[in-house]
């Protein structure tokens, strides 16, 4: 994807546009924020292996993050102490996957200030950055992030971000943003490509059943008696995805679920 504008233009871009950002917070709301945060703070089941933030759009910052990837970074990602506590993990994020990643949140808030409450309460974004490890190595990581708190007038406040650590470094970058439509397409050419992707419910009843067993260590369980039918499958598969390994094609189609149920982030 051909960018028109700078990851510094990006990023102005988005702060100009959340300058303009107006909450009216009440008491009531900081004590929902208070037992959001402590939520997250006790790592609730479904998360566990899920780092939590709170971006709080009426002050422009993260109001929490409970990390789970500090020992694997090269180092913290988040800082809250900092004027600018995203800084770190900006220079943690791989520098080609960088503006991919400003663009994605820069079309996620536009998209979010289109919608009423009703609507953004089924909002979510997901996305693959690339962050450096202690290996020297860019491993992906899942960014999913969604509304949790809105005021009277259904402004919405705070937005969760869920952060999980991927196995796989052969993800490729991809993201999904809300619902495409005509005002919001999507201009990124595999995010494009795999809204169009249509699966047979053999396709899905594959998928499902190498994830699950992916989970368990049980590979071998899937392989089961016909595996020449199985491995023609998985090639089917993995070129529809255009990628190379059944685990790649199964975690894409998790994270594209993910997405469409927004049900949560239980892996």
């Amino acid at each position: 994807m051909n960018y028109s504008l700078t990851y510094k233009q990006l990023e102005k871009n988005f702060y100009d546009d959340l300058s303009n950002h107006y909450c009216i917070v009440t008491a009531l709301m900081k004590l929902e924020q208070a037992i959001i945060e402590d939520e997250f703070s006790n790592n609730p089941v479904g998360m566990r292996n899920f780092s939590k933030a709170v971006f709080d759009l009426n002050i422009r910052r993260i109001s929490f993050h409970n990390s789970l990837f500090n020992d694997k970074l090269k180092y913290p990602s988040i800082c809250l102490s900092l004027d600018d506590e995203m800084r770190f993990l900006k220079e943690l994020t791989e520098p080609s996957n960088l503006i991919f990643c400003m663009d994605t949140l820069c079309k996620s808030y536009k998209y979010l200030k289109t919608l009423t409450k009703e609507e953004s309460k089924n909002f979510n974004i997901v996305y693959i950055r690339r962050l450096l490890e202690k290996d020297d190595l860019y491993h992906p990581y899942l960014h999913y992030m969604h509304p949790c708190q809105w005021d009277a007038q259904g402004n919405v406040r705070l937005i969760s971000i869920q952060t999980k650590r991927l196995q796989d470094m052969n993800v490729p970058e991809f993201r999904f943003i809300g619902v495409p439509s005509e005002l919001f397409p999507e201009e990124h050419a595999y995010s494009r490509y795999l809204q169009d992707v249509r699966l047979k419910d053999t396709d899905i009843k594959l998928l499902e059943k190498y994830l699950e067993a992916y989970k368990k260590k049980g590979l071998s369980e899937v392989l089961n008696k016909s595996r020449h039918t199985i491995s023609n499958k998985y090639t089917r598969l993995n070129t529809l995805f255009k990628v190379d390994s059944m685990q790649t094609s199964s975690l894409i189609y998790y994270i594209m679920q993910l997405h469409n149920t927004g049900a949560g982030v239980c892996v």
